[in-house]
């Protein structure tokens, strides 16, 4: 299970408390996740690399994404079971 964090109401917000939320890992596992690359030149195999870095990681639309310390791309769509999301999501599949 994935713990993410709900909206808040105005009472907690003032007492500081947060609320919580258990969510199914499945349906958070992006299937692909399309990234945009501007002026950078990487290989196949740092391609590779690069997306093997990103499985398991929580992404989120137009995050940099860091390679080797330097920003070499930014994430344009992610896809959950094919469909195209405007939200954040597990890496879980292909890149």
């Amino acid at each position: 299970m994935i713990v993410t964090k709900v909206k808040q109401s105005l009472l907690s917000v003032m007492f500081g408390s947060q609320v919580y939320d258990q969510v199914d890992e499945e349906a958070c596992n992006a299937s692909h996740v399309e990234l945009i690359f501007q002026d950078q030149y990487l290989g196949r195999n740092d391609m590779w690399r690069l997306g093997e870095q990103l499985v398991g990681e929580c992404v989120f639309l137009n995050q940099l994404v860091s390679f080797v310390g330097v920003t070499v791309a930014k994430i344009q769509n992610i896809y959950i079971k094919g469909k195209r999301v405007c939200a954040q999501a597990s890496v879980g599949g292909m890149v």
